[in-house]
């Protein structure tokens, strides 16, 4: 087993036991059952994740994954409880069992059961501010119309064209903790309950009974992603043999957090280029709920690199504003809803291990031009500008960045979430995106320790 995973089991076990945060086993209290009772489901409350080595994750989040919900459990309903973390987002959001989209529960939606809400605009953080999720199975007909909907709800139970689903699939994200916390923002894994709506209707050996085999479920779910990795990262000799074509397929739709419009992951060729230095591809959410885990809230580009690039590959476009919540390049900030998004990212991945990443770089960490836009550069180590402020490695022969847009204002009408055309078309994206479309150009390294590659504002 690589280092790489290693550390995937090393992080993600520091909230549970076993492989990727599992949490042990404890037993159920004994006893008669009474309406509204919060019955704890400790031994199936899903498992964490916080690796770079998963594929086409973002390495700046953490994910809590509460899979095989069974819809409609007998007698109640699923509950979760936690405190607000320290962090620049999180959002609930639920999925079928193939992982896609079914409902959200944004962050500035959230009503505290006690302190405030620091999602909300100008909202300073409280200490133990607290709030309560419910799991509601409700067809979307039925579901009351936002405003006035109840507060705190994260439907399931159906996808967004009426479909049922029988299971859901409850994904939680925390992205940039700020400095001094842990990864979840200083506060515990969220409390995972069933709650009793009706005595008659269930049973403390029931519900142990449905628990045990949501962990069986959480089980296959965390080997899948264990095997995805080790094949990713095993020799390109072996890894055929290590995975079964079928089981290949099947990985291929675990796609994490992951921009894939058809479940799949994109497996580009030197052909597709057609001597351009990059390929695009704009992936958005669908009212249908299409796309493998995704996060529902952001809008993604793909940007394929060519083969035949040179020593360094740059891309420049205009840097949106967003809230600089860490203080990285200033003194904190509040969310004051007038940034343009909550955070942007570019992650570059390899392609030929099944997206990989090997490292993002996110809004505050890069460092602006005096114009207002962002030049980075892409290289293989040993060809590194010594000036190249921003820069990701490239190991693979076609390796893809991942742009991401997440939770845009209204008003910033530019952001990848509001494309509406063709995804690969590059002329109706960089028409969307106007001067934030990401522009490539390629140089030598001594070019780019002279002069950044020349004007590359240019650059096509």
């Amino acid at each position: 087993m690589k280092d790489s995973f290693r550390k995937l089991v090393t992080i993600s076990g520091v909230m549970g036991s076993g492989l990727l945060g599992l949490l042990p086993g404890e037993s159920f209290a004994q006893g008669d059952l009474v309406r509204g009772q919060e019955v704890p489901l400790t031994e199936c409350a899903g498992w964490l994740i916080q690796s770079s080595t998963a594929p086409a994750i973002e390495s700046n989040a953490v994910y809590w994954f509460v899979q095989g919900l069974p819809a409609y459990p007998p007698g109640g309903h699923f509950r979760f409880r936690t405190g607000f973390p320290r962090a620049r987002y999180m959002s609930w959001q639920n999925h079928d069992f193939l992982g896609f989209s079914t409902a959200l529960l944004a962050d500035t939606d959230i009503v505290p059961d006690r302190g405030e809400n620091p999602f909300l605009p100008n909202t300073p953080y409280v200490p133990e501010s607290a709030y309560t999720v419910d799991l509601l199975d409700v067809p979307p007909e039925a579901r009351p119309p936002k405003p006035p909907r109840p507060a705190n709800i994260l439907y399931g139970g159906y996808r967004y064209d009426g479909g049922t689903t029988e299971y859901n699939s409850v994904a939680y994200r925390v992205y940039l903790p700020d400095p001094g916390t842990d990864s979840l923002g200083g506060i515990p894994q969220p409390d995972f309950y069933f709650v009793v709506d009706d005595p008659a209707k269930t049973s403390l050996e029931g519900i142990h009974e449905m628990c045990e085999k949501m962990r069986k479920i959480q089980e296959a779910e965390k080997r899948a992603l264990i095997g995805l990795v080790e094949s990713a990262e095993s020799p390109e000799e072996t890894r055929e043999t290590q995975i079964l074509p079928a089981e290949r397929d099947e990985l291929r739709l675990r796609v994490i957090d992951g921009p894939s419009a058809a479940g799949g992951i994109p497996s580009p060729s030197a052909s597709d280029f057609n001597n351009g230095l990059a390929r695009y591809r704009a992936v958005t959410p669908h009212p249908n709920g299409r796309g493998t885990y995704y996060n529902a809230q952001t809008g993604y580009l793909l940007v394929f690199l060519s083969p035949s690039r040179g020593e360094v590959t740059v891309m420049r476009f205009r840097a949106p504003s967003f809230p600089d919540t860490q203080g990285l390049q200033d003194i904190p900030d509040d969310i004051s809803g007038n940034e343009q998004l909550r955070y942007w990212s570019l992650c570059m991945h390899n392609t030929s291990a099944l997206w990989t990443t090997n490292g993002c770089l996110y809004d505050a960490q890069t460092a602006q031009d005096g114009d207002g836009y962002v030049t980075f550069a892409f290289s293989n180590p040993e060809n590194r500008p010594a000036n190249a402020d921003n820069w990701l490695p490239t190991t693979d022969t076609i390796p893809a960045l991942i742009l991401r847009h997440m939770q845009p204002n209204p008003a910033f009408t530019e952001a990848l979430l509001y494309y509406a055309g063709t995804n690969n078309d590059p002329a109706a994206i960089t028409a969307h995106m106007g001067e934030y479309f990401p522009l490539v150009t390629t140089c030598t390294k001594a070019e780019f320790e002279r002069d950044r590659c020349g004007s590359v504002a240019g650059a096509q």
